[in-house]
C-alpha cells in the first residue's frame, strides 16, 4: 500500500492511543474466565474490553470492504475452538452412547451391586452363626436361631384368608411364597434368614407381582427382621459383635440400594434414567445414583447429561451461550449444586467458562454501532477511487484512503494475538504508565508496518 498505507496506518495508531486514554482497567469481568476455560482462546478487543469506542472499530473493520473477512474468520475460527473444548469435555466421560444403552448399563451395574451387596451380608451373618457355641443345647445346634413361628403363622392366616381375594389381584408366584413361608421349619440360622429376607425384598420390588403381592413380600421381610432382632438380643461375646457389624453393614445397604429413588430408577425405561438422575436442586439423588452404580456406569450418566446440555441432538451443533447459561446456571437450569455434585467443581466451573466464551464471541459489539457507517463511507471512497483509475486521472484523495484502508489495519490489529496483548495491556494499565504508553507505542508501530507493506 505505500503511502497509502503510512496514512491509514498513522490514524489507527493515533486513535487507539486516544481511545485508551480513559479506558484503564476497563477488561470485561468475564474475559479470564472464558479464556481459561479454553485453551488457546484469544479475544478480539471489542469481546475482551467493555470499551464502546473498541467495540465501535471492531465493527467498522468487521463490516468494511478489505477488512472484514479477516475478522469474521477470526471469529469462526473462535468457534470452532469452544466447539471441539466442548467435544473434548464430553469425551472425558467415555465414547458417545445412546440413551437407551446408558441406562441399560446404569440400571445392570446397580443389580450387579445389589447381589453383591446381599451375597456379602450373607457372609457377615453367616459369621455370627460360626461364632455362636454349638454346644448351648442338647441336640447340640444353637440357641440363638431365628424364631420363624412368627412368620409361619402370619402367611398361614393370610392364606387362608385368600379364597375370597379375586383372582386378578393375586398371582401365582404370590400364593406360592406364602406356601413356601408356612412350611418353613421353626427356626433357622442367621446366615439363612439374612437370605430369605433378601428374596423377599426382591420379590418386592419383581414387576411381574401384582401390587398385592409385592406388599406381602415386604410385609415379611418386615417380620423376619424382627425375628432375626429378637434373636440378636440373646447374643454375647464375639458373635454379639459380628451381629453389630453385619447388621450396620445391612442397614447401610438397604438405604444404598432400596431407596425409593433407586427402585424407581430400575423401573424407569432405560432412555429417561440420565434425565431423571441430574435434577435442580437433586443433590441428594445424584450422590444415591452415584453410590449405587459402578464408576464406570456413572461416568456414562454424566457423559449422556452433559452432551444433552452442550449439543442440539437435532443437528448436534454447540448451543449458544445464552441457551448454555439458560439451561444450567439460570433460575430454571440444573443449577451450581446439583452439577457440583454431578460433574464436580472443575468440570461446573469450565462449563461456566464455555457459556461465558460462547456469550462473549457470539455478542454484538456495541449493538453493531458503527457499521452502517462504514459501508456508506466506503461505498463512496470506492467509487472515488474506482472512477479515479477508470478516468485515469488524479488518484483519490487523502481521506477517501484513510476511509479505505484504516479498517484493514485494524482489522488485522483486532486479529493479530501480540497486538491485542498491546492494546489490552495498554487499556488495562493506562497510557498514563510506562508500560502502558510502551504497550500502546508499539501497537502504533505495527498498525504503521502492517500499512505500509505492499
Amino acid at each position: 500500500y505505500g503511502a497509502a498505507g503510512e496514512l491509514g496506518g498513522a490514524a489507527v495508531g493515533a486513535g487507539l492511543q486516544r481511545v485508551a486514554a480513559p479506558l484503564a482497567r476497563s477488561l470485561a469481568p468475564t474475559a479470564e474466565t472464558a479464556k481459561a476455560a479454553v485453551p488457546g482462546l484469544t479475544l478480539t478487543p471489542a469481546q475482551a474490553t467493555t470499551s464502546r469506542g473498541i467495540d465501535i472499530m471492531e465493527n467498522i473493520a468487521e463490516a468494511s470492504l478489505l477488512g472484514g473477512g479477516r475478522v469474521s474468520a477470526f471469529k469462526g475460527r473462535q468457534q470452532a475452538l469452544i466447539k471441539q473444548t466442548a467435544d473434548t469435555l464430553a469425551e472425558t466421560f467415555g465414547a458417545r452412547a445412546t440413551p437407551v444403552e446408558v441406562g441399560q448399563l446404569f440400571q445392570g451395574a446397580v443389580k450387579q451391586n445389589r447381589e453383591a451387596f446381599h451375597a456379602a451380608a450373607k457372609s457377615l451373618y453367616g459369621e455370627v452363626d460360626r461364632l455362636i457355641p454349638s454346644t448351648s443345647t442338647p441336640s447340640g445346634m444353637p440357641s440363638n436361631l431365628v424364631d420363624l413361628r412368627a412368620l409361619k403363622a402370619e402367611a398361614s392366616a393370610i392364606l387362608t384368608k385368600r379364597g375370597a381375594l379375586p383372582k386378578s389381584l393375586s398371582s401365582e408366584l404370590g400364593q406360592q411364597i406364602l406356601t413356601d413361608l408356612s412350611n418353613l421349619a421353626d427356626q433357622t440360622t442367621f446366615a439363612n434368614a439374612q437370605m430369605m429376607r433378601s428374596q423377599l425384598l426382591k420379590g418386592g420390588r419383581a414387576k411381574e407381582l401384582a401390587d398385592i403381592e409385592g406388599g406381602l413380600s415386604k410385609k415379611f421381610a418386615g417380620v423376619l427382621d424382627e425375628a432375626m432382632e429378637g434373636a440378636a438380643r440373646n447374643l454375647s461375646g464375639e458373635a454379639a459383635e459380628a451381629w453389630r457389624s453385619a447388621n450396620a453393614f445391612y442397614r447401610s445397604g438397604v438405604e444404598q440400594f432400596n431407596n425409593r429413588f433407586i427402585q424407581s430408577l430400575m423401573e424407569k425405561a432405560p432412555e429417561k434414567v440420565a434425565d431423571s438422575i441430574f435434577q435442580r436442586g437433586g443433590v441428594t439423588l445424584i450422590r444415591q445414583a452415584r453410590s449405587a452404580s459402578t464408576e464406570e456406569a456413572f461416568r456414562q450418566v454424566q457423559g449422556a447429561f452433559l452432551r444433552k446440555e452442550l449439543f442440539d441432538p437435532m443437528t448436534g451443533d454447540l448451543y449458544t451461550g445464552r441457551q448454555l447459561h439458560q439451561k444450567l446456571f439460570s433460575r430454571t437450569g440444573i443449577g451450581s449444586e446439583s452439577l457440583d455434585a454431578g460433574l464436580g467443581n472443575d468440570v461446573r466451573r469450565k462449563l461456566q467458562g464455555l457459556a461465558e466464551a460462547l456469550e462473549i464471541t457470539q455478542g454484538r459489539q456495541g449493538e453493531g454501532t458503527g457499521k452502517m457507517f462504514i459501508q456508506l463511507k466506503q461505498a463512496g471512497a470506492a467509487m472515488e477511487v474506482a472512477g479515479g483509475a477508470l478516468a485515469l486521472t488524479q488518484g483519490p484523495s487523502a481521506t477517501n484512503l484513510t476511509i479505505m484502508l484504516a479498517p484493514v489495519a485494524i482489522s488485522r490489529i483486532f486479529t493479530n494475538p501480540t497486538a491485542i496483548q498491546w492494546l489490552t495491556t495498554g487499556i488495562t494499565l493506562g497510557p498514563g504508565t510506562a508500560a502502558g504508553s510502551r504497550a500502546l507505542a508499539q501497537l502504533s508501530a505495527f498498525a504503521l508496518k502492517e500499512m505500509s507493506a505492499p
